[in-house]
């Protein structure tokens, strides 16, 4: 699957943690199993445009929004999401600095 179709897979399963919403919640509104959203936010099946339709309306997003995955995924947070909001990108940073950290001790290992 294409880098983008990944890219878009990945910022619905955050949007959808963001909102507290299930895998199963979301499998009911696309009309599909659970196994079958399961395999189109962990990027193994191409999202139809109607399905993110429906993703965007459960989202309270634009379509836009929901593919344009230079848009900061910051913008779309409900104040009562915030606080989740905010430890997932504490937590991608983090993850960063990690990776960081390990290239340059490979780096001064060589």
């Amino acid at each position: 699957m294409e880098e983008r179709s990944h890219q878009i897979s990945e910022r619905i399963r955050q949007i959808r943690s963001l909102n507290g919403y299930s895998q199963e919640y979301m499998s009911d509104i696309l009309e599909v199993s659970l196994r079958q959203y399961q395999r189109l936010e962990n990027g193994q099946r191409e999202w139809s445009l109607s399905q993110l339709v429906l993703v965007s309306e459960a989202f309270d997003v634009s379509l836009s929004y929901l593919i344009d995955v230079s848009i900061p995924l910051f913008n779309s947070v409900k104040k009562e999401n915030f606080m989740r909001e905010l430890n997932l990108f504490l937590d991608t940073v983090s993850h960063k600095i990690d990776e960081l950290r390990k290239r340059c001790c490979e780096a001064e290992e060589q």
